[in-house]
């Protein structure tokens, strides 16, 4: 998977978290004076404290992922760098071994691409 594609996920999962923190479910349910049977009020009323039972858990769980989405990433481009920095010394090494001159830099060298 892209890095990339990780660190846009994460960005798109907080993003949907941050929203998810401004409505509540009562924003969406009538009110207690517009609902005159005391049974369906009480149905009412159990179906929203559930429900946002619900929602939160499902929403720190998503700001859990992520968190952990964002922090995988930020390793990937970390080990990414890691490895190129070590991939050029390398074969600055391996070049200055075999030729006794210093190696060319990547967008000299004949077998590697600029991508």
């Amino acid at each position: 998977m892209e890095t990339s594609s990780l660190a846009s996920l994460a960005s798109e999962l907080d993003t949907l978290v941050g929203d998810q923190w401004r409505f509540d479910v009562e924003d969406f349910l009538p009110a207690r004076f517009e609902v005159t049977d005391e049974d369906v009020w009480r149905a009412v009323s159990v179906f929203r404290d559930r429900w946002e039972l619900g929602m939160n858990a499902l929403t720190e769980d998503l700001a859990q992922v992520s968190e952990r989405l964002s922090a995988v990433a930020g390793r990937y481009i970390e080990f990414d760098q890691t490895a190129t920095e070590a991939g050029q010394r390398a074969l600055e090494a391996v070049h200055a071994a075999a030729f006794r001159c210093p190696a060319p830099t990547p967008s000299t060298h004949p077998h590697t691409s600029q991508e």
